[in-house]
């Protein structure tokens, strides 16, 4: 009888034990009852960036035109990332991919190859439209990007406005001597040198007079070009040109 009570006994206290455990857990899993959800890590931007091109093999440095932005794919957030690899100079890969902000995990990527025309090809495309060489402008740049959907060539130069051709002050004056220009102040006037007075025509062509006053012309001939060093007279140009069919898309 004793070992039968001291059993009923024993049993209670494990009971007992028992509520209090499963009333703590009761107490712990209660805010999931009422709808409580943990929020979800999510990766950032770059980091997504970084994701795409190291799935691609292609380093921040070698990609152009990179872009990202946020986007739905497949019911999933995503950031979608492009950019483009160079391969040679007329030839580019496109890479775009959906990562998945949650985890980071690649939910859709895909690549194209394109073939565009060269810098140097559209440099020219420009400059010819423009009607200049490139002896006769600075600054003659190119960059590869996308504009609009469409792979395109931003060129900019520097160069003198025709409309100002007729302009005389627009130019500095030189002489002409074994091959090499001097720099002239006078064309048109007198200037004196040595003892002597030198006067100049319209056509360029040099004079004096000798002790007799007879006119004498020198070997020297005045010519006039257009000076590169005035940055006043220069105008800025930029053009957009089609990569791939060589078409001005603005200027």
């Amino acid at each position: 009888m004793i070992k039968l009570k001291e059993r009923w006994r024993k049993l209670a206290v494990v009971a007992s034990v028992f509520s209090v455990v499963l009333g703590m857990c009761s107490a712990i899993a209660a805010p999931a009852a009422e709808g409580y959800v943990a929020s979800a890590a999510s990766i950032s931007e770059s980091k997504a960036r970084q994701i795409a091109l190291r799935n691609a093999g292609v380093s921040s440095s070698k990609a152009y035109a990179l872009d990202s932005s946020t986007e739905t794919t497949e019911g999933r957030s995503t950031f979608a990332v492009s950019f483009y690899k160079k391969n040679s100079e007329t030839s580019y890969t496109h890479y775009y991919y959906n990562i998945n902000k949650s985890n980071g995990s690649i939910v859709k990527k895909s690549s194209k190859q394109y073939t565009t025309i060269s810098a140097s090809r559209a440099k020219d495309i420009a400059l010819d439209d423009a009607g200049f060489s490139r002896s006769e402008v600075d600054d003659l740049s190119a960059e590869f990007d996308e504009d609009d959907g469409k792979l395109v060539w931003y060129v900019s130069f520097d160069a003198d406005d025709d409309d100002d051709d007729d302009d005389d002050d627009d130019y500095d004056y030189y002489y002409y001597s074994n091959g090499t220009y001097y720099p002239y102040y006078y064309y048109g006037g007198t200037y004196s040198y040595s003892g002597r007075t030198y006067y100049t025509e319209s056509n360029g062509r040099v004079y004096y007079y000798d002790s007799d006053g007879n006119k004498q012309y020198t070997t020297t001939t005045v010519y006039y070009r257009r000076s590169k060093d005035n940055d006043d007279d220069e105008e800025s140009y930029d053009y957009v040109i089609n990569a791939v069919n060589e078409n001005i898309i603005s200027d």
